[in-house]
């Protein structure tokens, strides 16, 4: 009796909470759509914007060593590229076998010093050309070629014909004119050198103003005949800057031949001068009286004779190193402190600087991550006594690819810091000089990767368009297009079925999971069916590819049409024509870029569904990201009723309704179980009374 009496409430809720759940549902296929626009607009759509898609560039190079990419703003054009060096890191490995570490330090309970990973200024001097003596390889040659010819004197040199080292001897070959008396006939000289005693080129670095003081650099003619390459035997100033950092300590060598040509030494130390003189004999006077001859009087100055010495050409700096802030690192030393533990301290101690040991061979490596000459391992002892002896006993040199320097660091009471840089790459690209502290180096559009380079090498690239990336991308936009578009039809032309409404509670309970998931299946149909929204999104997207670009009216490529894309059937289904395609990519490289990425730069106004100025895929972009923010408007973005779109509030108002309609229902059903109690209770008294009047009577 009491579930017949609920019978008319419970339908009453059934048909609330049926509207609920198409509200629900209904909600779901928005945020279908929501999340079918996102994902075209975000992962999709963002690629038909972007020149590098739809202007490709295709690069190649000449030699496999160096890799070339193109991006989009790369002209379409040959270029050379000649790589004088690459860049390389701060790099110092050990050449010693290390024992026990708490041994080397002395028992020390701790060691610390302080590590600098990048330098800015460093004090530097630099002998530059001048006009008319330009320090490049044809000044080195010279300069040999006159160093060598002091007899006969009627000899004239011009060129090198041939050098050859062997037994310890250095054979210059030398030919040239002879002078007038002779008829100016061509000559041959040969000249000898001993390869390791003869001294070709001799010169002071350091920071003392006594240069005297200074260390001495010596360059034998063994070593310098193998800076003068075949063929031509032109002087390779890399060869020669790389020979130098390897002898100088403190000190690194580079070489630029931008203007007149520039050798710089620079100063790794923490602080102090930087003090050269090339001492006379060799090339090394003939070089400097060269550019001195050839300079002005102001200039000369620069290059006069040293005051102590008239045999020594001298230049200076007195501006101080400047190294960026440095860290400190602190290791504590028990017995079983090993240089693992040491590597681990620096790697943590927040630097571009990192340390590994092997312990296969002992020996102790440290290194910057970062190439460039201002990326260093500079390391400073301070008054550490016992992290000078443990730097000292790992004999650590700076390493050069295959070969290292001759010195060791070597700290001491005068010595307590050093600094070891990297090496900046130095390119010449369509015969400009192009240095960076990268092996990655993008000029005019073009990346190019010269980190497989292991000798002066050269390439010629070549930038074309990459025609087939961008047909193969037009192609994937007609796609991706369609299915979207293809999408949002069925949503708007599915019917619902008025047979199939959503399931009340007690028809689930009669119905297996399977029955349950087909009938919600059919119940969900329709759930859009001639939607606004979604009519106004279809209509938009036909519109911006069918209407031309404003900003290209003028021209033969104005809209989608004109590079090939057409539409087809009641749908608007896109095609393409390939062979359109390609033609128009061949009248006009920007073409295909300009119908779908140009962007108008003025502001869009607030009643405008796209500017008219704007590319395809631009417009399609303020499209989606129009329909979006409807759409969420009417469910939000997420399946949570707790937004303020206009399903979810209608959610709420239901929810609250049957919260507050169940709460009713359960009073009704309570009062129904009393009234029917108290009755069977009446009852039961009655027929208490009728057997006993019916039992008296019998």
């Amino acid at each position: 009796m009491v579930k017949v009496g609920m019978m008319s409430k419970q339908n009453e809720y059934d048909k609330m909470q049926q509207t609920y759940t198409q509200n629900e549902w209904k909600k779901e296929a928005y945020l279908d759509v929501y999340d079918k626009l996102q994902t075209y607009s975000t992962s999709t759509l963002s690629t038909f914007k972007m020149s590098s898609s739809m202007n490709a560039r295709n690069a190649t190079s000449s030699n496999s060593a160096i890799s070339v990419t193109a991006t989009a703003a790369a002209p379409t054009m040959s270029h050379t590229i000649t790589v004088n060096q690459t860049a390389t890191n701060a790099y110092l490995t050990g050449t010693n076998a290390l024992t026990d570490l708490s041994t080397t330090v002395d028992g020390a309970e701790s060691i610390s010093f302080t590590l600098y990973d990048t330098m800015e200024t460093p004090a530097s001097v630099s002998f530059k050309g001048f006009e008319g003596a330009k320090l490049d390889s044809a000044l080195m040659k010279d300069a040999l070629l006159t160093t060598l010819n002091k007899t006969p004197t009627e000899f004239t040199p011009y060129d090198i014909e041939k050098i050859t080292v062997s037994d310890g001897k250095v054979n210059f070959k030398i030919t040239g004119i002879a002078d007038e008396q002779a008829g100016k006939s061509e000559k041959t000289i040969f000249y000898t050198k001993d390869a390791n005693t003869d001294t070709a080129l001799r010169f002071v670095v350091g920071t003392d103003t006594d240069i005297y003081k200074n260390s001495e650099v010596k360059i034998s003619y063994g070593e310098l005949a193998t800076m003068f390459t075949e063929p031509g035997y032109e002087f390779d100033f890399n060869k020669f800057v790389s020979l130098l950092n390897k002898k100088m300590d403190g000190f690194t060598a580079s070489y630029s031949s931008a203007d007149n040509g520039s050798l710089t030494f620079t100063n790794n130390q923490t602080g102090g001068t930087v003090n050269v003189a090339f001492i006379n004999g060799g090339i090394g006077s003939k070089i400097i009286s060269k550019m001195y001859a050839a300079a002005d009087s102001d200039t000369q100055a620069t290059f006069s004779p040293n005051s102590s010495s008239a045999s020594k050409w001298t230049l200076s700096d007195t501006d101080t190193t400047q190294l960026k802030e440095g860290t400190t690192v602190t290791l504590n030393i028990t017995d079983g402190t090993s240089y693992n533990d040491l590597a681990n301290q620096i790697n943590k101690a927040g630097t571009n600087i990192r340390a590994t040991f092997d312990s296969t061979n002992n020996k102790f490596s440290i290194y910057n991550k970062n190439s460039g000459a201002d990326n260093i391992v500079g390391i400073d002892v301070g008054t550490d006594s016992a992290a000078a002896k443990l730097f000292n006993a790992m004999s650590l040199k700076q390493s050069f690819g295959t070969s290292s320097s001759e010195k060791a660091l070597n700290f001491s009471d005068t010595k307590t810091s050093a600094v070891y840089a990297g090496t900046n790459a130095s390119v010449l690209i369509d015969g400009v000089e192009v240095t960076d502290a990268s092996n990655k180096i993008t000029k005019n559009g073009v990346i190019y990767d010269i980190t497989n380079v292991t000798q002066k090498t050269s390439a010629t690239i070549g930038v074309t368009q990459d025609v087939d990336k961008i047909v193969d991308n037009v192609k994937s936009f007609v796609e991706s297009y369609n299915t979207l578009l293809s999408d949002l039809y069925k949503m708007y032309n599915e019917q619902p079925n008025s047979s199939y409404k959503p399931l009340t509670d007690a028809q689930k309970n009669e119905m297996t999971d399977e029955q349950i998931e087909k009938w919600e299946k059919k119940a969900k149909s329709g759930m859009l069916y001639h939607d606004s929204t979604i009519r106004n999104i279809i209509d938009n997207m036909r519109d911006a590819i069918g209407s031309p670009i404003d900003s290209f009216k003028d021209y033969k490529y104005k809209n989608a049409y004109s590079i090939g894309i057409s539409t087809t059937g009641i749908y608007g289904q896109l095609t393409l024509d390939e062979d359109k395609l390609r033609s128009a990519l061949s009248d006009d490289p920007d073409a295909v870029y300009n119908v779908f990425a140009t962007l108008d730069s003025a502001k869009k106004d607030a009643s405008e569904v796209y500017r008219t100025n704007d590319g395809i895929a631009q417009r399609l972009g303020d499209i989606m990201t129009n329909s979006v923010k409807r759409i969420t408007n009417v469910a939000g973005t997420s399946a949570d009723n707790s937004d303020d779109s206009t399903l979810s509030t209608l959610l709420r108002n239901l929810q609250s309704r049957m919260s507050s309609f169940r709460s009713m229902m359960d009073a009704f059903e309570t009062k129904l179980y009393k009234k029917y109690d108290s009755m069977e209770s009446s009852l039961a008294i009655l027929g208490s009374q009728l057997n006993y009047v019916t039992s008296a009577f019998a």
